[in-house]
């Protein structure tokens, strides 16, 4: 009874596993993208040498 329940919990740790592995990358694209929007804004950039995101 006891693997049995083990083996049922198993897939949404390895999913919560995969998630955690990903969440670093994920806040670093999205500091970049917030960043970016930032540059544009602050330094009233031209559309066409950097368009915001």
């Amino acid at each position: 009874m006891a693997s049995q329940q083990r083996r049922e919990r198993r897939p949404e740790r390895r999913w919560l596993q995969a998630a955690w592995y990903y969440v670093p990358s994920a806040l670093v694209m999205l500091g970049l993208l917030f960043a970016w929007q930032l540059a544009v804004d602050f330094w009233q950039v031209k559309e066409y040498i950097l368009p915001s995101p």
